[in-house]
């Protein structure tokens, strides 16, 4: 069954790192546990990404609990928001 983001959010199927850009050489600011919503106002494309096969360069951009920003991968959330 899939689970869906309300707008202004991303779901997270998968814990991933959080970053202060969208790239996997940024430093990791935070990190988002799987099964869990967080607030997030767009998506960038960034960096490409590739496991199993899959290559994404969708990163969501998420308003972090204490400020600021981070990004995550899209191989790991998901969401109903726009473009940065």
């Amino acid at each position: 069954m899939a689970t869906y983001a309300k707008a202004g959010t991303v779901y997270c199927s998968g814990g991933a790192n959080v970053r202060s850009c969208s790239s996997t050489s940024c430093s990791i600011v935070s990190y988002v546990v799987a099964g869990n919503s967080y607030p997030s106002d767009c998506y960038v494309i960034g960096s490409s990404v590739t496991i199993g096969g899959s290559t994404k360069a969708t990163w969501y951009r998420l308003n972090l609990k204490a400020g600021g920003k981070g990004y995550v991968s899209a191989h790991y959330c998901s969401g109903n928001v726009g473009k940065c």
